[in-house]
């Protein structure tokens, strides 16, 4: 067990508007792996560089101190070029030291990731925690690569090998927690804001892993699989009373793609909370035709204040033949959810995204005339909303990534690891570095929906004009940004004439 392993989250990056605050939690996928590794006896340690505003130089300065053989690193498809950078700032600086990517991304463009980055050893795809155990064991203790599975590396001949996948963990109590002692845990000021309770320190936790529904744009059954696996409720509250009393949380963000899938877990871990007391107030996401009123007011017994929601759009024929979102799933069940939510004291967190494949303008405008009713029935029932809108993200390995290299949105020769692609249309300053899907839509109409939304929020579209002009980076992105110039200006003056829509 000689071997030392640093997991790390590279420094900066695009962070989402509930993040780009300051408040930062956990990168909990490499908490599990430490944990795993220290229970079979490695020596770990984990540098958030971003939560500890780090440079590349701190960084580097931080494997110095540690010397670790083996560097680890997570990351997001928007934060993959800092990732990529702190590889290179680091083999530059310890061509010996080894260095293992993982995360969401690279899981599904491992061979597009070792093509164009060098400085990449070893790609951990899936699910990390065995597998990485099983690639640290036989770097340690000598052994065959071939026989670790869920890895891709370079083989001696320069050629690219991916060993077969590795099947997922059926038992997630047989994981130990992630290695929160590991983290810097006094950079997270992470805080939820309940009305009720008011302004209360929190943490991250997830539950269950996978998803057993389709939708186009989302990679979580290719990552985590479609068969949902959880934790038992006992477990989930050994680790809620962790939280509580050795960091002093009073709320929770559970990180489950659809916490409700089981009702009758929801309902059992529920009663556990509120047997106990432990006063706590918490957020989760769920799939609306998984929820029933009396599911929804023992959550809000439990403490749950915040509930997001997956709708992405009003149009039947985009909910039904483009995302598939099946029989059970409707505008009008959404509706009522939303209004049993405003009924039971939990503030609704409905999701949109505009540009589905196929969608027109009339479809898009639906959802935002639902949006905005929303808001209208929000401000009569004075009952507060919190509702999150987006353009369409591609992310590697799902359907929509598939579908867009067919229709060209994407263009042949495109790669993940390379900055700047052209015929890309990415929007850095509020969406990420990442493709966005535009087909129907005109980049003008999108840009209107999205400065109608912002004038209805009080947003300041004015703050994000600095970043905005650092990502130019091309005539081409000169040319999107001057078309959002007249489409804002174009939704100022329709305000100005007609006044705001909600």
């Amino acid at each position: 067990m000689s071997m030392k392993v640093l997991f790390m989250v590279p420094p900066g990056g695009y962070l989402a508007e509930r993040w780009s605050h300051g408040e930062l939690i956990p990168a909990l996928g490499i908490g599990y792996c430490a944990a795993v590794l220290e229970q079979a006896g490695y020596t770990c340690g984990i540098v958030d560089a971003n939560a500890l505003r780090m440079t590349y130089d701190d960084v580097v300065e931080e494997v110095r101190k540690f010397n670790p053989d083996i560097v680890g690193l997570t990351f997001t498809t928007e934060n993959r070029f800092y990732a990529f950078e702190t590889l290179r700032q680091i083999k530059q600086r310890f061509p010996h030291v080894i260095t293992v990517l993982g995360g969401p991304h690279v899981w599904n463009a491992a061979e597009d990731t070792l093509t164009h980055v060098p400085w990449c050893d070893f790609i951990v795809r899936g699910e990390g925690e065995i597998t990485t155990l099983e690639l640290v064991q036989v770097l340690d203790r000598g052994g065959d690569l071939r026989k670790v599975r869920g890895i891709s590396y370079r083989e001696k001949d320069g050629s690219i090998r991916h060993n077969p996948p590795r099947p997922v963990v059926e038992n997630l109590d047989e994981l130990p927690f992630p290695a929160r002692h590991l983290y810097p845990m006094d950079a997270y000021t992470f805080h939820v804001d309940d009305p009720h309770k008011g302004r209360r320190r929190a943490l991250n936790l997830m539950t269950s892993r996978g998803c057993p529904f389709t939708c186009e744009f989302c990679a979580t059954p290719f990552n985590w699989g479609r068969k949902v696996r959880a934790n038992s409720p006992e477990r989930v509250m050994e680790e809620i009373e962790i939280l509580v009393n050795q960091y002093g949380v009073r709320g929770l963000w559970f990180f489950d793609d659809t916490f409700t899938f089981n009702p009758r877990r929801i309902h059992d871990l529920c009663d556990l909370m509120i047997e106990r007391k432990l006063d706590l107030s918490w957020y989760c996401e769920i799939r609306i035709d998984t929820v029933d009123y009396a599911l929804l007011k023992k959550m809000r017994e439990a403490g749950c204040f915040l509930i997001g929601m997956g709708v992405e759009s009003a149009s039947t024929r985009i909910l039904q033949e483009v995302i598939r979102k099946g029989k059970g799933f409707s505008i009008d069940k959404v509706t009522r959810v939303i209004r049993w939510c405003w009924d039971l004291g939990i503030i609704p967190n409905p999701f949109f995204i505009f540009s589905h494949p196929t969608e027109t303008y009339e479809e898009a405008r639906m959802t935002m005339d639902y949006i905005l009713s929303l808001k209208r029935e929000a401000k009569e029932r004075n009952r507060p909303i919190d509702i999150s809108i987006s353009i369409m993200h591609i992310y590697p390995g799902t359907p929509i990534e598939a579908r867009a290299r067919r229709e060209g949105i994407i263009p042949p020769d495109f790669s993940w690891s390379v900055p700047n692609p052209p015929g890309i249309v990415t929007l850095p300053a509020s969406q990420g570095d990442i493709p966005l899907y535009i087909d129907k839509l005109s980049w003008e109409q999108i840009s209107e929906l999205l400065f109608e939304w912002s004038q209805v929020q009080g947003y300041s579209v004015l703050r994000k004009i600095p970043k905005a002009l650092k990502s130019i980076k091309s005539w081409r992105d000169l040319k999107q940004y001057v078309t959002m110039a007249k489409a804002y200006g174009k939704v100022r003056l329709r305000t100005l004439l007609e006044g705001s829509p909600a």
